[in-house]
């Protein structure tokens, strides 16, 4: 009927002169206000925030110690940077299985606590610093409950990205990256040799990242989290994200 009335109005103005039909007159319309919108619920994690925000940590770092900063970012260094001690425990936190703690951060007493009784390397260390600072970054202003199973998955999983991104910047791996290989690396499932050497593809992603921490220098981060940092960056393809059993605890 709307698409009739407007092929008739030529002819009525032809005929009547603009007499006995008349086009219904809105009001003008008012200004676009976006702050008028209703806003989609954010989403819980921005890996690009994320990112940022340890480069511009790392940047405000090297600023401080007035030289730039190699591909051995120090871990305690900028935690003690922030203002942060760092103590050594033992028989305080559980250091097997499941509920096995690595690291604990108190933000009231700005001190991170680093559980002895958990067997771990130089690099794992590092990781579990970075991560405590990752906390301290994105959730020092935040409240997380402890029956909240979900919020603090959530958290942690951000602190696992700012630790990967503090201690492998992303420009750093992929210039070293090129140098190595130059192209993502493939795994494929082979048959039946794959059968026979379980964890085959597992080995060859370990022994890959290997080459990027010895090429890059990179020695303050153990294998695993890089072999995770390039499958996240999608240099190595056809393998998931490798598990550790690395457990941390949240304190007050």
């Amino acid at each position: 009927m709307r698409i009739l009335k407007s092929l008739l109005f030529p002819l009525y103005q032809k005929i009547f002169g603009g007499r006995g039909y008349h086009r219904k007159k809105y009001p003008a319309k008012e200004p676009w206000n976006p702050l008028h919108q209703k806003r989609k619920p954010a989403a819980k994690s921005f890996p690009g925030k994320i990112e940022s925000k340890s480069l511009d940590l790392l940047s405000s770092y090297s600023l401080e110690k007035g030289t730039e900063l190699g591909n051995d970012i120090d871990s305690i260094d900028i935690l003690e940077y922030l203002g942060y001690d760092i103590d050594y425990v033992k028989g305080k936190y559980p250091s097997k299985g499941e509920s096995a703690v690595y690291g604990a951060l108190n933000t009231d007493r700005k001190f991170v606590e680093i559980n002895q009784d958990v067997p771990f390397n130089n690099g794992m260390e590092n990781f579990t610093i970075a991560h405590e600072i990752g906390h301290i970054i994105l959730h020092s202003t935040k409240t997380c409950s402890l029956t909240d199973n979900d919020q603090r998955s959530s958290i942690e999983k951000e602190a696992d990205k700012f630790a990967a991104y503090l201690l492998m910047p992303t420009e750093k791996i992929k210039k070293v990256f090129n140098r190595v290989h130059g192209r993502p690396l493939y795994l494929k499932k082979k048959q039946p040799f794959y059968l026979i050497k379980k964890g085959a593809r597992r080995k060859s992603a370990l022994a890959f990242a290997d080459k990027i921490i010895k090429e890059g220098g990179f020695t303050n981060v153990s294998k695993l989290a890089m072999v995770n940092r390039l499958i996240g960056m999608g240099l190595i393809k056809g393998i998931k994200y490798q598990k550790n059993a690395l457990r941390r605890q949240r304190s007050k």
